[in-house]
Formats: C-alpha cells, structure tokens, sequence
C-alpha cells in the first residue's frame, strides 16, 4: 500500500479512508513513541531522568529538518514549504489560531546525549507536532495557525531548526526576577520543585500573543489528532457564547460542570498528581491549556508570583499545586482557574483533550484504592476511549498498557488497544518500554479473539510499518504465513542499530473494543455516598503533621521499655494536669442552676441567654488594663453579642458571616491553624502577613500594606478579589506576644486607610506576663474615632480554665457608619443552625463576668491573681531551663501560656534538619511532645539573620512536669550535638 496513492485519505467514494488513518496514525504513534522514550522527559525537562545508555538516530542539522518537514507533508500530499498555515489569504480572511510550544534547555547536563543528538530530538518531536496540527486544520477550512517557539534564551542554540519547520521563535527570558518574590519559602525553592524551575514560566508569555483569538500552550510531545473548532469557536463567541457550542464541548463532568456565560479558556487536570479526596485542587495538566491572550491576565500572573502566596506542603494560596512541579505552571494555573477565577475557565475532559491514556482510579493499596481520582462516582476510562474521538493526544509516565507490569510510554489509545487485543505482547512492551536493541522485533499475530464469543482463529490481514528513527514509510501490503512467530533479537548491544524497525500490524477494529467495552459495563459497580465540598476543602495542618507521628508513639514506659511516660508540652489545655481547678465562681452558678427548679434544662435564643449577652457587654464596655487603669467603649448592646460554643465557634461564625468562595482574609504566619482551616472550608482564600519574631512577634506592617496595595471604591483588593478582613490574635497563640498600644494604634490606622475590618481574636484576654498590658482592640479604635469595625472573639475556656465548656463569644463593635450591620445580622442567621451554646453553662458567664455580689467579685479576683502567678513562674522557669540546653534558644513569651523556641539547626547532626524532624526524634527517643512551627505555618522563614526553625511548649504543666521534660529535652540536644569530627 502506497501512502501517495491514497492522497489525502478519502476513498475513491469521496468517504474518508479509514485504513489509511489507521495506518498514518499508527506510523506517527509509533514515530514518536521511539521519540518520547529517548526524550520526553529529557530535553522538555532539562533532561534529569536517569535512563539506560542509547544514541537514536537523529535530526542534526537544517537540512534533516526541512527533510523530515517536507517527507511527511508530501507523503500527504501536501506544500513542501514549512508546516504552516496555508494560503496568505486566508491568514486574512480566517482568525489565525496560535499554537505554541516551550524550550527551557538544551540537556546539555545530560550525559547520555551529545549536543547533535538533543538538538534532533527537538527537531523529531517539533516536526511531528507540526505536521499533526497540519492534518488537525487541513480538515477544517474555518481556521488558520501561527506556531510559536518561545525559548529561553539558554536553549536558543539549540532552537536554531526551529523555523524550518515553520515555528516563529520567540526568545524570552523568564518574565520575573526570582529574587524579587516577597514570600521566602517560594523564592528559595521555585527553582527547585520541577525540572525547569522558574524557566518554566515562559510559557505564561503565550498570554501575550493578543494578535491571535486563541493560544494553544502544548508540549513538544503531543499530537493534535482532531480539529479543535469547537474550542476555538466557544473561546471567540465570548460574551455571545451560544448554547449549541457549549453542547459541542468534551467538559469534564458535563452534568455537574458550572459554564460560565463568556469562557476564557480550557484545560484539563491531572488528577495523578494528588491522593484521594483532593480532586478539587489537582493541578492543571501543563501540556495543554487553550486561552484568550491577554496582558492584564500575563501580568495577574506575575503578580500572584511575585506576592509568592505559596504554602509549603499546602500549594498555591494554601492548596493548589502541593505535589512536585506544582510551584511552576501546574500548580499557579490551578490556582488561577479554580481559586481566584472559576468563572473564567472550563475543564475538559480529560479522555478526549490530552488524554495520556492513564487508569481512572487509585492503585491497590492506596488510601483511595478503587475509587475515581477526579472524586466522582463513575469515571470514564480514558484507556477505553475510541482513537476517533482523541482531540490531543500526549504521552507520560502514568499511560497504561492492560496486563503488562511495566512503567512506560505509550502514546495513543491505539498502541494500547494493539496491546490490549494481543497483537502486541507484554515481552515486546518491555522491550519497547525498556529501550533495549529492538531492531529485528517482528510483530504479527497468529489469532486474534475480538470477544469472549468469538473463537475465531482465522488469521487478519496486516500491513508492515518501517520504523526508523529519522523518518517513516509505509511498505507495501503484506499477509504474514500461519506459521510466523513473534520473535526477540539476541543481541546484547547496549546501543540501536540503524537497522529498521519492522512491526507487522492488523488493520484497526473500533468493533472489537466496544464489544469488549459492552461485556464489562454490564457488572454491578458499588457505590460511594461523596462527601462534600466544604468537607473536602477542611485539613487541619496541626493534624495532618502531628496526629501520624503520635498516633505511632507508646505513651507508657513501662512498654517503651525505657521508663520514659510521654509528657505531652503540646496540648493547649490549662486543664490537663489540674493544678489549679476551675474559677470557683464558675462552679458554684453550675451547681446552683442544677439546683433550681428549671435547671437550666430548656432551650434558649440562638444568641444566648439575655443574662449572658448582657454580662459580656457590659464586660465589654468598661474592660481593665492593669490593675487599675479602664478603657472605656461606646455603649454595647446585648444585641451585639452572640454566644458560641467556645472561641473556635465564635470564630467560625464570625468568619462564615465575613467571607464568601473566592474572597480573601489577611491571617498571621505564624497563627492559630484553626483560622485558615475555617476561611478556607468557606472556599475563601487566606493571605498570611509575617510575625516579627525579633521584633516581639508584632505584626509585619510593611508587608500588610504591600499585599494591600490595591484600593478602590468597592474597598480593598488583592488581584480582583475583595479582601473581606484581618485577623489579630492578642494575646498570642503559638507565639505568646501581647502587643503594644503603639502597635495596635498603627494596625488600627493601617486598616482605617484600606477600610479593612478587623478581627480581633482576644481569648487569652489579661493573661499577660512581666508586666505586659492587654489592650482590647475595640479599645484602641474607640479612641481614634470609631472609624474601623472591630469584632472581637473571647471566651471564659481559658481564663477560667473550663476549656471543656465551650463558652466563648463575639462582640460586634461597628463603626461610626455601620460597616458591618449586615454581617451581624448575617451572623445572627448563622447562629440559628447551631441553636447557641449550653444553658447550662451560659449560666456561669454573668457570675464571673458581671458578679452581684461584692465578696464573689473579690474571691474570683484573688483566684484569677493566683493563676497568673503560677503562669508567670512556669514562664520563667521553662524559658531558664530550655536556654540552658545546646542548640535551643527561647523568644520569651509575653502573654498566654505558649512560648517558642528556636532551633539552631546548624548545632546539630545531620539527623535533625527540620522543625518537623526535630520533634519526630524527641519523641521517639524522649517521649516529649511539642508542636513544630511547621504546623502554625512558620517553617524555613526569617528569624533575624539566620534561618529560623522552632516548635512551640506549654507551660501550664506543674513545675516537677516541667524540669522533667526539659532535662530530657537537654539529653536529647547533646545527644545530636553537631561534631566536626
């Protein structure tokens, strides 16, 4: 058979010829199969693969490449110009679509290849992209294309083809400077969490191409195997979207997907990158995304890297892109798409629109083994997609082949269906997969069963492919003899020969895969009950670091065989070792209210009991400074206050009435993880601001205002999303700081000049320590005119040591003008679901808070001066203990009960690299448990000059509990004490 006598794939009938595109598929398949073994991961990816030895024959100079160029178009009856668009008048007449492709390096740090050789790989994969997105348009008339090379300028020599095979090569630089990225971790390592690094980003200038309507980002490795009008239709009708489009468009889940009235662009998402119960931030697959070009949306995404709001272990904006290669274009165009603009872009499905021919669900033995990876119920399996409806096709790591225990390359859905039907066997996979000497492999098949049904032994004809690994051409028809066998080579030369490669292949059947397809469908699938979205969106980092590496320790001695019990300096529980019971005023309300004839058994306002909401406003009103020193606030009402199940509730209402999906709050870093857990189950995005750790751990004011930098009438901004609030914590937890008025002035001035309310979490309140003053926030605003609103968080957990009660509760002080009237009648709803706190215990709020009787006010005085005392000498004495031990260096607390302790790294061995590690080893070898600065968000971040890791300890264990774990803390120091020898 003759590829010129077919021309261009019709038959004689005018019909398309469907055994000429079996046979032009199959040769560019298995073309570029050959190339992606020897380079998919290499040149694309600065080569960092360790691979077997091998020199393909390759493309090594222009001449090769316009051969290549013109061999195929001819061979399609095609102009021997450039692959390109065609005529000059059409580039007039029709949109002009731009397809562009990227070069970060020339591999030159890859041994296994010269320079000759990597520069015609580059040349054999630019060409057979070219001439498929040829093909691609040749079927359709409606529109043109430009390609596009954009280069960085390290890999232009070996870019110099290029334009031979009709690319536009654009060389440019990365469009940032990694230096100027204002977040330390993300500046540090974007060069390091990928092949490419920060080079990768290049990509992003495809957003630059304004004169095209549509760009098109693939890589190297991909084949456009279908025209893709339907895409570019439903990107160019923008704000005129039509309904009959949308119905043409191969959507991800097209029954639940949200389609947005005007679509900006496609992707489709790679769900191999995350573990179960994360589909909702996997990664956009960076081989493929279809956009609208534009400059402001280029230099949003220079923005977002240069504020470097990128979590370690948690990704973009706190959740996209945690998993490798996810702080370059995977993970930021998660971010963007899914994040901050669901409204813009659409996913696609994944099986027809770079498919990579991959298993649909969890491996055995995984978390989620079975289940789909994309969260859904049922999933397509892309392994079963008919070749005629692949639109991209693009080879990886995690392509399957049934039956054959390889990792390997497999790149369309053809070679797996050959694989699957038995005309290719799982030995002739591995040594395609394994890259050994392959040049006399014969493959034909003997029998071929199409179903369980047919027992048909006759044999089909075939048709013989001549592979090499510079060109391809297809041989005349063929019939193998009854009595031919698959057979291997014998030789044992580690490098191809420039002999052919000869596959003897059967005409492709879509019968038989969809009788197969028709056999399995008809089992009974189990089903799964899907958890929610907000449920999906909670992790709790204290959790998800701590809990494994607990949950593994033995807590007794006796069992450990060491006699060491775990002393735990982690838990947040005045409470745990019960040194000083409960405010006895608290005790005595319970026990009356128990007493009465209602015992406080009937339900109560969503809100509170009118007793308590009165106590705590009063409470509110006048509070103390000090000994003696008062502050008084505009008069609060009753109908200011909601009582909560504990702070952490008051908070989450707070929160839940504050923010919306897509809104940001400014948090601390390091803080209370609960914050984030909370604003981001909300679908909100959180912002940190840095604590200054040298500076007492005050706020960072410089870096606040340059994350608000954007202000306009609908208030202040980050990108295009409303920054709804910021959250204090004074006194604080994890770092113990009680800040100053001066300081609380300047956060007040600062959220006055953004008009930014201010969230203000208070429930450690006048637990200080040497002497600091707590000065409540809606305090400091009063006195400067009532110009911000404040909500304030409290509670009697702590203070009153009933953590276990769960009494806590907001108090809305509003501005002047009513700023946030609507979100405390929005609060108020909220409460309504919950249906408040206990009766029971609201009842102990107005005996301490607002006690009638003189002598009960004096007795929980001298009770709460007796806690404090006892909380100053566990202070001192932790933070003297700890300073003694070698490596360790205490940031004294001023407040609260928490105190943070700084590791020098540096004075250790190598067993000991991290926070995380730090605690890992404490409590294996000392049963000690602390929490690492990890889990408050603090890791690898400035702390004066030098790189600061800590963990934090409570101090509210009785002081021979106290002496006990640090002198085990100071064993283990000396224990790893870093030795030069």
């Amino acid at each position: 058979m003759n590829i010129r006598r077919l021309g261009r794939g019709v038959t004689r009938g005018g019909g398309p010829d469907y055994q000429f595109l079996f046979m032009f598929f199959v040769g560019q398949a298995m073309l570029l199969l050959a190339i992606s073994f020897t380079f998919q991961f290499t040149v694309m990816h600065n080569m960092n693969m360790n691979q077997g030895q091998h020199s393909p024959r390759a493309l090594n100079n222009a001449a090769d490449a316009e051969n290549l160029s013109s061999t195929l178009a001819k061979d399609e009856g095609q102009q021997t110009e450039p692959l390109q668009q065609t005529e000059q008048h059409d580039q007039v007449t029709r949109p002009i679509i731009a397809y562009t492709v990227t070069l970060t390096g020339c591999g030159k740090n890859d041994k296994r290849y010269s320079a000759a050789d990597a520069m015609g790989l580059i040349n054999q994969g630019a060409a057979v992209l070219a001439h498929s997105i040829a093909l691609a348009h040749a079927k359709s008339n409606k529109y043109g294309y430009q390609m596009y090379a954009l280069v960085h300028p390290v890999a232009k020599e070996c870019s110099a083809n290029l334009p031979k095979l009709g690319y536009t090569v654009l060389v440019r630089n990365t469009p940032f400077d990694k230096g100027d990225i204002r977040q330390q971790f993300l500046r540090e390592n974007i060069d390091k969490a990928s092949c490419c690094g920060e080079k990768e980003f290049i990509k992003l200038y495809a957003y630059t191409l304004v004169d095209h309507p549509v760009a098109v980002i693939l890589d190297l490795d991909s084949l456009v195997l279908q025209p893709l009008d339907d895409l570019f239709d439903a990107i160019i009708e923008g704000d005129e979207l039509n309904n009959e489009t949308v119905k043409k468009l191969p959507i991800h889940d097209k029954e639940n997907a949200k389609i947005p009235k005007r679509i900006d662009a496609f992707y489709t998402k790679d769900y191999n990158m995350i573990n179960a119960g994360n589909h909702e931030v996997a990664g956009v697959q960076g081989g493929f995304l279809m956009l609208r070009p534009s400059e402001s949306v280029f230099d949003e995404y220079i923005d977002l890297v240069l504020e470097g709001n990128y979590v370690q272990g948690k990704g973009w904006g706190g959740k996209y892109g945690f998993f490798f290669g996810g702080a370059q274009v995977q993970g930021i165009c998660a971010y963007y798409y899914s994040g901050l603009h669901p409204d813009e872009g659409v996913e696609l499905n994944r099986c027809r629109i770079n498919s990579m021919v991959d298993s649909p669900v969890f491996e055995k033995g995984s978390d989620g083994e079975g289940k789909c990876r994309d969260g859904r119920d049922d999933c397509e399996d892309c392994r079963e997609t008919d070749v005629s409806n692949l639109g991209i096709a693009a080879p990886t790591d995690k392509s399957y082949v049934p039956n054959c225990m390889v990792n390997g390359s497999v790149f369309v859905d053809i070679l797996r269906k050959l694989a699957l039907m038995g005309w290719v066997t799982c030995q002739h996979w591995r040594a395609l997969l394994s890259q050994r000497p392959i040049t006399d492999i014969v493959l034909i098949p003997i029998t071929m069963t199409l179903s369980k049904d047919d027992t048909s032994s006759q044999p089909r004809d075939v048709v013989a492919i001549r592979l090499e690994f510079g060109s391809l051409s297809l041989m005349n028809d063929e019939k193998p003899s009854h009595d031919e066998t698959p057979s291997t080579s014998a030789s044992s030369s580690p490098s191809l020969s420039p002999s052919p490669l000869t596959v003897r292949l059967p005409p492709f059947s879509l019968e038989s895969s969809k009788s197969t397809a028709a056999t399995s469908s008809s089992s009974t699938k189990s089903w799964v009950a899907p958890a929610s979205q907000k449920s999906l969106r909670t992790h709790n980092p204290i959790r998800a670091i701590v809990d494994p590496i607990v949950a593994s320790s033995i807590k007794s001695g006796i069992e450990r065989g060491d006699g060491k019990d775990q002393i735990s300096l982690a838990l947040g529980d005045p409470t745990a070792y019960g040194t000083i019971p409960p405010c006895p005023a608290i005790l005595n309300a319970v026990s009356n209210a128990l007493h009465s004839p209602g015992m406080a058994a009937g339900y109560v306002n969503a809100c509170g009991t009118p007793e308590a909401r009165a106590a705590i406003a009063a409470h509110h009103s006048t509070q103390f400074v000090g000994a003696s020193e008062q502050c008084s606030l505009p008069h609060i009402s009753p109908d200011d206050v909601i009582v909560a199940n504990g702070a952490s509730g008051a908070l989450e209402l707070a929160l839940s009435a504050l923010l919306d999906e897509g809104s940001v709050i400014l948090l601390p870093r390091p803080g209370f993880p609960l914050y984030s857990v909370i604003a981001e189950s909300h679908g909100a995005s959180v912002i940190h601001y840095d604590l200054l750790p040298d500076r007492g751990w005050e706020c960072d004011l410089d870096h606040i205002e340059s994350i608000l930098a954007e202000l306009n009438d609908n208030g202040p901004r980050y990108g295009n999303r409303i920054v709804r609030g910021i959250l204090i914590n004074n006194p604080s937890n994890p770092t113990g700081a009680v800040y100053t008025e001066k300081h609380l002035v300047d956060l007040a001035k600062l959220a006055e000049k953004y008009r930014l309310p201010i969230i203000s979490d208070e429930i450690y309140g006048d637990m200080t320590l040497d002497g600091n003053l707590f000065h409540p926030m809606a305090g400091i605003v009063a006195r400067l005119g009532r110009n911000v609103p404040v909500i304030t968080a409290s509670g009697l957990g702590k203070q009153y040591l009933v953590p276990g009660w769960r009494l806590g509760w907001i108090v809305f002080h509003d501005s002047h003008h009513g700023a946030i009237r609507e979100v405390k009648k929005g609060a108020q709803r909220l409460a309504q679901v919950v249906l408040g706190a206990s009766h029971l215990a609201q009842i102990a709020i107005p005996a301490v808070l607002n006690p009638t009787d003189e002598s009960h006010r004096l007795a929980t005085s001298a009770w709460k001066q007796q806690l404090h005392m006892m909380i100053q000498n566990q202070a001192r004495l932790i933070c003297s203990l700890l300073n003694e031990c070698h490596g360790l260096r205490v940031i004294p607390p001023q407040g609260a009960m928490y105190a943070m302790v700084k590791i020098d790294v540096e004075k250790f061995d190598a067993a000991i690299e991290d926070d995380v590690s730090f605690m890992r080893l404490l409590l294996d070898e000392e049963n000690i448990v602390v929490l690492p600065g990890t889990a408050f968000g603090m890791n690898s971040r400035s702390c004066g000059s030098s790189i600061c890791y800590v963990f934090r300890v409570v101090f509210c264990a009785p002081e021979h509990v106290l002496r006990a774990a640090v002198q085990r803390i100071s064993s283990f120091c000396l224990r790893h004490k870093y030795s030069a020898e």
